[in-house]
C-alpha cells in the first residue's frame, strides 16, 4: 500500500498508525500494512457509515462491529472499544487463527479469543477473552 508522503502518523499506545482513504495501516518493514484500527481510536460518523457495520446489543448496550472491530457512539462520532466478554457475532474476520487449548476450538482475531457456540440453530462465536 502507498500512503501520500504528506500523512502524518497519529501514534495510539506509543505505535504509529496512519489513516488514509478510511484505512488504517502501519509502516512495517518498509511497507505500509492494512491493519484494524487501535482500541480508542476515533471514527467519524461520515467514514464509519461507509463500512456497513452490524449492530450488536450486548447487555443492553449498543455496539458496533465491522471485521473484528467493535465501536461505540459519541456525540458525532464512533470510538474503538475492547470487546464486551460474552458479546457474540456472527463472522469473523477471514484472517483468524484457530488456537486449541484443553481440547476446545478458540478463534484468536489479533489480541480478541471467541468460541463457537450454537443459537437456534445458528453458530455465533462468542468472545471469551481479551488479552
Amino acid at each position: 500500500m502507498h500512503v501520500p508522503r504528506h500523512i502524518r502518523p497519529v501514534y495510539y499506545h506509543g505505535l504509529p498508525y496512519y489513516f488514509y482513504n478510511s484505512i488504517f495501516c502501519r509502516y512495517i518493514n518498509g511497507y505500509y500494512v492494512i491493519c484494524r484500527p487501535p482500541i480508542g481510536a476515533v471514527i467519524a460518523h461520515s467514514i464509519f457509515h461507509t463500512w456497513h457495520p452490524v449492530i450488536v446489543i450486548h447487555r443492553n448496550v449498543t455496539y458496533y462491529y465491522d471485521d473484528g472491530t467493535f465501536y461505540t457512539p459519541r456525540k458525532n462520532d464512533y470510538v474503538v472499544v475492547n470487546p464486551p466478554i460474552g458479546a457474540r457475532v456472527a463472522e469473523l474476520p477471514s484472517n483468524y487463527e484457530e488456537i486449541i487449548l484443553d481440547n476446545n476450538v478458540y478463534f484468536k482475531v489479533d489480541n480478541v479469543y471467541y468460541k463457537e457456540v450454537i443459537v437456534s440453530g445458528y453458530i455465533w462465536y462468542e468472545v471469551v477473552f481479551v488479552a
